[in-house]
Order: C-alpha cells, then sequence, then structure tokens
C-alpha cells in the first residue's frame, strides 16, 4: 500500500526520480498490546517501500517517520472545573500529566465541541519521532489537522487521517460484500482438525486454506472489474484511482 501512495505522489508531483523526506503516520484501531507490532512491521513495511522504489541508488533517501497512534475506545473523561455541572472542556483541551504515562510520548486531546455531558477526548501514544516534534508541537498539529475534515466545518474528535482511513474501509466492504458472501468459502476449522492432530500443522493448514480464500476473493475482484475499461481497482474509471472520491 506504501508503495501504491509513494508512486502515486511521484505522479502528482511530476517528480519521478524524487520522494517526500518524512512521514506522519496516524494509526487507529490498535490497543496497548499491538505497539510493538506497529513499530515492528508496519512503520518497517514504510522504509521497505523506501528501499523498493530507490533500486540501484546510492544515497537513498531514507524517510523520517514519526507514527502516532489514535485510541478512540478508552474510559477517560474530562471535565472542567466550574459550578456548570452540563459545561464541557472547551475544544482544544490537552491533558499531558498526571493521567498520562509517566516515561512514554502520549497525551489526551479533546478537539472538538461536545454535545454537554458527552465529551470523550481522544488518546495519541506517538511511537516513533525521527521528526523529534517536541509536545507542544505536536499537539498543537494535531489539534489543527482536526478542523481539516473534509465533510465537518468544526473541529473532529480525532485526526482526520484516521477517520479518512474508516470511511475507506466501509466504502471497501461495500465494494467486496458480494464476494465476501459469495462462492470462495471460509477453511473449515473442523474438518482440519478432524484430518490433523498436530497443532502446527492444523494452523498450517488453516493459514493455508485463508491464503487461499484471499487469493480466491482478489481473482474474483480483478475479474468482475477487469471489464471496466481495463481498470482492475475497482468499479470506477480509472481516472479516479489516485482521488479520494469516495469522501
Amino acid at each position: 500500500m506504501v508503495t501504491e501512495r509513494l508512486q502515486a505522489w511521484r505522479r502528482h508531483q511530476k517528480r519521478p526520480n524524487d520522494l517526500p523526506h518524512k512521514v506522519l503516520y496516524y494509526r487507529d484501531g490498535v490497543d496497548a498490546g499491538q505497539y510493538s507490532s506497529i513499530r515492528s512491521v508496519e512503520i518497517a513495511a514504510i522504509r521497505d517501500a523506501y528501499v523498493a522504489l530507490q533500486p540501484g541508488v546510492k544515497q537513498r533517501i531514507v524517510p523520517q517517520i514519526t507514527a502516532i497512534v489514535v485510541t478512540k475506545r478508552h474510559h477517560t473523561r474530562l471535565y472542567p472545573k466550574t459550578a456548570q455541572t452540563k459545561q464541557s472542556c472547551a475544544s482544544g483541551t490537552i491533558v499531558e500529566s498526571s493521567i498520562t504515562h509517566p516515561v512514554y510520548f502520549d497525551f489526551f486531546l479533546q478537539s472538538h465541541y461536545p454535545v454537554a455531558g458527552t465529551a470523550k477526548p481522544t488518546h495519541y501514544f506517538v511511537l516513533e519521532n525521527d521528526m523529534r516534534f517536541n509536545a507542544r508541537d505536536i499537539q498543537d498539529l494535531t489539534n489543527s489537522l482536526c478542523s481539516t475534515y473534509v465533510r465537518a466545518t468544526l473541529p473532529v474528535s480525532y485526526a482526520p487521517p484516521c477517520y479518512y482511513a474508516d470511511r475507506l474501509c466501509e466504502r471497501a466492504r461495500i465494494y467486496m460484500k458480494e464476494f465476501y458472501d459469495g462462492g470462495v468459502e471460509m477453511p473449515s476449522w473442523d474438518k482440519i482438525t478432524e484430518e490433523e492432530q498436530d497443532a502446527d500443522k492444523r494452523k498450517e493448514a488453516w493459514e493455508s486454506g485463508m491464503q487461499d480464500r484471499i487469493e480466491g476473493i482478489e481473482g474474483q475482484w480483478k475479474a468482475r472489474y477487469y471489464d471496466n475499461d481495463g481498470n482492475t481497482e475497482g468499479p470506477w474509471h480509472s481516472g479516479f484511482n489516485d482521488v479520494m472520491f469516495w469522501m
């Protein structure tokens, strides 16, 4: 995915041999137990994409990556010191001490204007900070980003890159529904356990079955949309491949 986005960046910027030197990566939908996996797999994959797009280059561009995990599902609430019971904290309220981690780089930000009594801040955890942001800079940037969401005229409750990813996933789920509900079936765990007693071999059989299912769905996708002006990216004109039309 990163390779495709970098190639699209080159096309739009008309800089076929260049790459962006800095990447700000907001990651949604993970819990604390997956932080190490994000660093070892996803952030490493971003760097690998840069290497893949610079074959034979002696002085490669090595990206400065700042990766931030965005968490909405938690039980922390912020309340203002006021006698007015129905008043919420102001938009842009940031908490970076007392209730945050004593060692790591994290903060809570309430960027939106909530309905009275429903304020829920978003937790931001900085996993990687190659750009050397200080706390105030990354907090201000994140808060400002929340005012750039294309569907709203007021600040939203969490960073728009994550909002856009949510919207894209909803659209992709709609496009892919017919294939997941169709002829490509899930591997049968009951059948695997009946045929194989060894736990490692059962795991291998399951993973192999899941890979076959993925390849089958991808094959149906390409066959379904290949006649669409030769565009296998989806059921739209190829001119929209690099456009966020789904917003």
